[in-house]
């Protein structure tokens, strides 16, 4: 039974949604981030999209990038736009296996050369679903019993976007106690990241007296010394 847990969300809405990452190659983030995960995680799932975004301001021809994105990756894009005030953004995306990630960096590296408009031209966003595990590798006991506190996140994951610049959103839950990770867990976990994890937005939790699960924010630096 778990009694015990420490979370991160690394960064929340209220504070941008992402790490920044900067001084790094975008295809160092994503070996490194698979590094990472490889150590530390169990993977669930993982869901890789190439997105191409148009420019309302015309800095980049549409139809040309495009149709070099086509002939890679299939001419049956998923098509979406939305509103901002300035305008319409249109945008197409495609699923990307394992066999095509190479060459998605080689375009990545030849689009990032366009202007700028309000989105990067090509994003790479990699999502990630985990179970942490041991150093032994073996996935720490109860993971499942962790509450869901946001349908939108899964316990654990992390969600890479990498284009003209990289960013990382993150939520973390790890099990504590005799048979879950400790503060030197935590320490190289988060010294192994490609992104600098922030001293705040960490909590413990344990159940009250009446078996309801309650968060007590910490500092990182108090967790990891203490």
């Amino acid at each position: 039974m778990l009694k015990q847990f420490i979370s991160y969300n690394g960064l929340p809405i209220s504070s941008g949604g992402a790490h920044s990452i900067n001084n790094k190659r975008i295809e160092d983030v994503y070996s490194q981030t698979e590094i990472v995960l490889n150590k530390y995680g169990q993977l669930i799932d993982k869901e890789c999209i190439l997105t191409f975004y148009n420019s309302p301001s015309g800095l980049y021809k549409t139809w040309g990038n495009l149709w070099v994105l086509m002939r890679k990756f299939g001419f049956f894009s998923k098509f979406g736009s939305f509103s901002y005030p300035e305008g319409r953004q249109y945008f197409w995306s495609w699923k990307i296996n394992k066999h095509e990630v190479r060459e998605t960096f080689k375009l990545l590296e030849s689009f990032n050369a366009l202007d700028k408009d309000r989105f990067d031209p090509l994003v790479f966003s990699v999502l990630y679903h985990f179970y942490f595990k041991n150093d032994v590798g073996d996935v720490f006991p109860c993971q499942d019993e962790i509450p869901t506190f946001d349908e939108r996140f899964f316990n654990s994951q992390v969600y890479i976007r990498l284009g003209q610049k990289a960013s990382a959103s993150v939520w973390f839950t790890v099990p504590l106690g005799k048979s879950g990770a400790d503060s030197n867990y935590i320490k190289r976990l988060i010294q192994d990241l490609p992104f600098k994890v922030s001293e705040k937005h960490w909590k413990i939790w344990g159940k009250s007296s009446k078996g309801k699960w309650m968060g007590k924010k910490i500092r990182l630096t108090d967790f990891i010394d203490g």
